[in-house]
C-alpha cells in the first residue's frame, strides 16, 4: 500500500471549521488502488461510490490528530494492517457493470485490528476554538499594545497551544474588544 499522506503537514493543518463545526478528518484506505490518504471533509450523509462498493474504506480520525506525525504513523501502524487486508481483498462484479470489493474470512479481525491502531494515532492537546471564547484581552494589554501587536500575540499563543481559531478575523476581534472598552469609559 502506498502512503500518500504528505510528510510536511503541520500539527493542526487538518483541523478546519465550517459554519462553526469542525470538518471530519478522514483516513482513507483504497484497496483497489493500493493507496492510503488523509484529508478533511464537510460531514455529509452521502457515501462516495468507491466506499459504498467496498473498493475503499474510510475511518474518522480524532479532531486532535497531530497531522505532523501522520505520515510516520501510517507507515508504522496502518500499512502493516492494510497489507494484510489487501491480501484478502478481491474485486468482483455484481452481475452488472459494478465493481465491488470483497474481503475474505479474516475481514472482521483485520478491521478490528485497524480500529485499534487508529485509536493510538498521535494527538495534540490543542483544538478548534471560536476566537471569542478562547482569546482574552485585558485592559492593560489594550493600553500597552497596538491592534497589530495584540493580533500577533493572540495568533502566536494559539499556534504555541496547537489551537486553530475561527470566527471573526483576529484583527477584527481585537478592534471589537477595543471599541467595547472605549464605550465603557
Amino acid at each position: 500500500m502506498k502512503n500518500l499522506v504528505p510528510k510536511d503537514l503541520k500539527t493542526t493543518e487538518l483541523l478546519e471549521e465550517i459554519n462553526g463545526q469542525a470538518k471530519e478528518i478522514i483516513l482513507e484506505l483504497d484497496f483497489d488502488e493500493g493507496e492510503i490518504s488523509v484529508y478533511n471533509q464537510i460531514p455529509t450523509n452521502s457515501t462516495p461510490g468507491r466506499i459504498w462498493n467496498g473498493l475503499a474504506v474510510q475511518r474518522s480520525l480524532p479532531l486532535c490528530v497531530d497531522a505532523s506525525q501522520l505520515y510516520d504513523f501510517v507507515e508504522s501502524d496502518i500499512i502493516p494492517i492494510a497489507e494484510k487486508i489487501k491480501q484478502i481483498f478481491a474485486v468482483i462484479y455484481d452481475g452488472g457493470m459494478n465493481r465491488r470489493g470483497h474481503y475474505g474470512d479474516d475481514e472482521n479481525d483485520l478491521f478490528y485490528e485497524l480500529e485499534k491502531a487508529i485509536e493510538g494515532c498521535p494527538q495534540h492537546n490543542g483544538g478548534l476554538y471560536d476566537i471569542r471564547d478562547w482569546a482574552t484581552i485585558t485592559k492593560k494589554e489594550l493600553i500597552t499594545y497596538t491592534d497589530e501587536q495584540l493580533k500577533n500575540i493572540i495568533e502566536n499563543e494559539a499556534c504555541a497551544d496547537d489551537v486553530v481559531l475561527y470566527g471573526p478575523d483576529t484583527l477584527d476581534y481585537v478592534q471589537e474588544i477595543r471599541a467595547e472598552e472605549s464605550e465603557k469609559c
